[in-house]
């Protein structure tokens, strides 16, 4: 298709904005032992998983050559079944591009491991991401801030579970509800003075209506070390939380979609949350994905609310790519952040990820070329707003 070509040499001359990983410092990636999975790790494992592969695997990251080695031996039967999907694309794509590999197999998982090892040395992240032209990344990682001016801090979600809440109530046995939400803004003052440009919650917290007199009953069963579910106060502090990043200018990114129990993760729970906070601007995670349609009206309702592809692209290509070609029809897309690659590993699996989304954004406007409901100029005008403009208003970067 002769558009999509045009498209997809255009959107390769454009700065990237990455609007959501979670990777950690090159500091800390210089001090790892890298192999194949550090790829599978994010997320082919779990498709690996779901094909057979044993549990105690799944996050076992190897050490050495031998645990390399014998974890790709034990990996292998179940490596052909996920091969050819969307989490597998983005992986295949990199190892090509980067170390000239087009099938992993048994006879050459250690020359891999080597060349990562002798590659990841101080510089290794720019190398990569100037390849990229990736100008920032929205990260969300304890670690931060980075030295590299490329991070931005965005703050990473707290649970608060009763792990979480201990340093707390160890500090303060005395406390009150009030007391701990003056910590939770202190909490995040901390994180806007490191750089903090957003903070994440889930939906899977903000399902119901939040309830202060049961959040109040709940943290004094957690004090008197009561057994209690935490349900109505973690909804209360995510809810508080979403006020604050109104307050403080804050972007609130919403995590949406695939992930564990679908009917907990599901976009439309968001529309009355959006009610209640009509001055926060928020950044709805992962195109809601399998909910796309429902994900698509809560952007399409309200102008405080963007939507971002971050993770979709790798999740599922096609459905992606149908869902953007319905999103073009009602979405002003001044409200679409086209790419985040949601990854905790290798650089290189950044660029893969990038490849991948960029093929699908252009694809999806080639499709409205071809229709003859856009020209070539306008699908330029809309690369640019997903892949950078867009992202850098929002962020305010």
């Amino acid at each position: 298709m002769k558009q999509f070509s045009q498209l997809l040499e255009y959107v390769n001359t454009l700065e990237i904005i990455d609007a959501h990983e979670h990777l950690i410092g090159e500091k800390a990636h210089l001090g790892r032992y890298l192999s194949f999975y550090d790829f599978f790790a994010s997320y082919l494992q779990w498709d690996l998983y779901s094909a057979g592969m044993p549990k105690e695997l799944v996050w076992n990251y190897p050490k050495d050559d031998a645990e390399a080695l014998d974890h790709f031996q034990r990996i292998q039967p179940y490596w052909k079944y996920v091969q050819h999907g969307s989490y597998a694309r983005s992986i295949r794509l990199a190892l090509e591009h980067f170390y000239g590999i087009k099938e992993l197999r048994e006879d050459n998982i250690l020359e891999l491991s080597a060349t990562m090892n002798r590659n990841n040395q101080t510089g290794y992240y720019d190398r990569i991401f100037n390849q990229a032209k990736i100008k920032y990344i929205i990260n969300q990682s304890p670690e931060h801030p980075f030295d590299d001016p490329r991070f931005i801090y965005g703050k990473p979600v707290n649970f608060y579970n009763p792990a979480d809440l201990e340093p707390f109530l160890t500090a303060q046995p005395n406390a009150n509800l009030e007391d701990y939400l003056v910590h939770l803004e202190t909490e995040l003052q901390e994180a806007i003075a490191k750089g903090a440009k957003s903070a994440k919650v889930f939906s899977v917290f903000l399902m119901k209506a939040p309830n202060q007199e049961a959040a109040r009953a709940e943290f004094n069963a957690l004090k008197a070390k009561k057994e209690t579910s935490l349900e109505a106060f973690q909804t209360f502090i995510f809810d508080q939380t979403i006020s604050l990043c109104a307050k403080y200018n804050l972007v609130a990114a919403v995590h949406t979609g695939v992930w564990t129990d679908l009917n907990k993760q599901n976009p439309e729970v968001m529309f009355p949350v959006v009610e209640r906070h009509p001055d926060t601007i928020f950044d709805i995670y992962h195109m809601g994905i399998p909910f796309v349609r429902s994900c698509g009206f809560l952007g399409k309702s309200y102008p405080n609310v963007n939507l971002n592809l971050c993770w979709s692209h790798a999740v599922s290509e096609r459905m992606t790519l149908n869902a953007l070609d319905e999103w073009l029809d009602f979405i002003p897309v001044n409200k679409i952040i086209g790419f985040g690659g949601d990854l905790i590993t290798v650089p290189e699996h950044v660029w893969g990820m990038l490849e991948v989304a960029k093929e699908n954004l252009c694809k999806a406007l080639a499709i409205r070329i071809e229709r003859e409901r856009l020209d070539v100029d306008g699908a330029k005008e809309i690369l640019k707003l997903w892949l950078h403009d867009n992202p850098m208003r929002i962020y305010k970067l």
